[in-house]
């Protein structure tokens, strides 16, 4: 009679042994979510910055200091219709030609059918007592460039994609982690005190590539750190971070109004954050993965002790866990899969296209809303913040419309009423500008649980083997959309205001399109091959014939090669068998 194996040899999971969810995971979040909300003001911080604010040609100074700015106005600045509420108002960027030739008042002279470019410039103080318009006179045609600072620091996100995490699997979590705060703290000391504003787009590059790095493979240690059946509203609940972050951050900038020390009131709790870092060891499953068993039996019995969990032999169960993984990576030797083995077949490779389009269109629209709140009417810290408000309920729905609804009509629902919320915004009357801030927070909200639930989608709609480099290129290609939004504002200006809100309608109603092409995975098997995945995203005329042959699968087709035993060996065994109860 065989021995009964002990409750070290059952053991599969780190979770068993630290427990699934305990007082030092617990912490572990709850840092993640902090991280979330310093995630949120390093990447969104850009609108107080370099908000919109007032500035006009500057006046000659010593002759006319006594003069008020209205007065100046009113002699030297041509007038031009705004597009957008179609009213009157002072050019920015030029004035009439004057020439001084004495010491007064009356040595100056304006010719008014003569325009020219400003020199120099003033700015208005009201709101805002410094800016980085005014800190390098980006203004007129050097606007641009806060554009392409707010594209630099996205550039660092797909930078970090790309890098950081295939580096956090070869040289662990925790290395990565502390990098990724080095660039954080080293860049956004830099950024402050920049001596050139090219100075400053480059700390803005490494600070986005610092922060996606980060909390990027922070979200992975959360997720090897739980038990299985906590990882989705871990993975869901982190989101809420940088929710909170959206909702404190105008607050911040209502209270300081100085670009410079903005910068420096997100940028100090980064080497706050830090020191908290410092005290969290490797992750256990990554050490147990590159075999490093007595590190991973150390950091075991730590995080046991804070769990207060107990194990007779540690040593013996992470053994079997490294046993377990041995094999599992033993029979995916042959399986070298990257983004080719995406559109090597049909099927796949439409749905992984589709999918591209979809998430580059969800962070272009998303962030070019969000980063855009000042070109909205209306008090732009409020305008931030109702943005930042509509992101709780959006998850909120989006979690219970993924349980009840399934995948594709939340999916398809969120980004169609995100594009008509658009269109609408755009036939506005320009005497109720309230309604068309009131369309485009609606259009946030819609976009928001875009997100949300697309991540779960895409997770669900590739097979096992290549599940990660499916969501991971989707990831890749969405930091497109992210870095060309910054620039809508340039669109607005160079053609007329309600043109983003047409292309934000246009590219949100065709994404939603291309859902209907995609197929529902909601209590659907997943997939764990390529031939699954391609067998599953056929058309259903294609399978049709096929449906006798499954009965005797028992609806898994990928079985119908195998010979009867090796098929009733795996229909016997979870997750087939659990498929089948179901």
């Amino acid at each position: 009679m065989a021995p009964t194996p002990s409750t070290e040899d059952k053991v599969t999971d780190i979770s068993e042994i630290i427990g699934i969810y305990g007082t030092w995971q617990r912490r572990f979040f709850i840092w993640v979510l902090l991280g979330g909300i310093l995630s949120c003001w390093l990447s969104l911080v850009t609108p107080f910055l370099a908000p919109e604010i007032d500035f006009w040609c500057q006046r000659p100074q010593t002759v006319l200091d006594n003069m008020s700015v209205e007065e100046w106005k009113v002699l030297a600045i041509p007038t031009q219709i705004n597009l957008l509420t179609e009213e009157k108002e002072y050019s920015k960027c030029t004035m009439y030609e004057t020439k001084i030739n004495g010491t007064n008042e009356k040595d100056v002279f304006i010719n008014v059918n003569k325009t020219v470019a400003c020199e120099k410039f003033e700015f208005d103080h009201s709101i805002y007592s410094s800016t980085l318009l005014e800190e390098w006179n980006l203004v007129c045609e050097d606007n641009w460039l806060i554009s392409l600072s707010q594209s630099a620091y996205m550039a660092g996100f797909l930078v970090a994609v790309l890098v950081l995490g295939q580096a956090s699997d070869r040289l662990g979590r925790l290395p990565v982690m502390l990098l990724c705060f080095a660039f954080m703290i080293i860049a956004g000391l830099l950024g402050v005190f920049a001596p050139t504003f090219t100075v400053f787009i480059i700390a803005r590059f490494f600070i986005g590539l610092g922060n996606s790095g980060l909390f990027t493979t922070a979200f992975i240690y959360v997720m090897e750190s739980v038990g299985p059946n906590h990882r989705i509203w871990l993975g869901v609940g982190g989101s809420f971070g940088f929710s909170f972050g959206c909702i404190i951050l105008p607050w911040i900038a209502w209270l300081i109004r100085d670009w410079f020390l903005i910068q420096l009131a997100i940028t100090l709790p980064t080497i706050a954050l830090g020191y908290i870092w410092w005290w969290i060891p490797e992750s256990p499953r990554w050490l147990i993965s590159q075999g490093k068993m007595e590190k991973a039996e150390e950091v075991t019995r730590k995080i046991m002790k804070i769990n207060r969990k107990e194990c007779a032999d540690v040593q013996a169960a992470l053994q079997n866990i490294r046993k377990i993984s041995q094999m599992e990576d033993k029979g995916d030797e042959k399986l070298h899969v990257n983004v080719f083995d995406l559109l090597r077949k049909p099927s796949l490779r439409k749905i992984t296209l589709y999918l591209f389009f979809i998430w580059i269109v969800t962070a272009f629209v998303f962030y070019g809303i969000t980063l855009n709140t000042n070109e909205l009417s209306g008090d732009p810290f409020i305008n931030f913040f109702i943005s930042g408000v509509v992101e709780i309920p959006a998850c909120i729905m989006a979690m219970f419309s993924l349980r009840y609804y399934g995948r594709k009509t939340p999916l398809l629902s969120s980004l169609v009423s995100g594009g008509v919320v658009c269109f609408l915004a755009i036939i506005v009357p320009a005497d109720i500008q309230w309604l068309k801030t009131t369309f485009l927070m609606l259009g946030k909200l819609s976009i928001t649980g875009t997100f949300a639930i697309i991540y779960v989608y895409t997770a669900e709609i590739f097979p096992t083997v290549v599940r990660n480099v499916g969501l991971g290129c989707c990831s890749t290609v969405a930091r497109i959309g992210s870095i060309t939004s910054p620039f809508v504002k340039e669109l607005s200006r160079a053609t007329h205001p309600n043109v983003p809100f047409g292309l934000y309608g246009t590219v949100l109603v065709i994404s939603g399109l291309l859902v209907l092409l995609l197929p529902e995975t909601h209590k659907r098997t997943l997939m764990d091959t390529l031939e699954q995945g391609e067998h599953f995203h056929r058309p259903i005329s294609q399978n049709k014939g096929q449906e006798q042959r499954h009965v005797s699968t028992g609806g898994f087709p990928f079985l119908e090669e195998l010979t009867s035993e090796t098929k009733l060996k795996i229909l016997n065994s979870p997750p087939y068998s659990q498929h089948q109860v179901a």
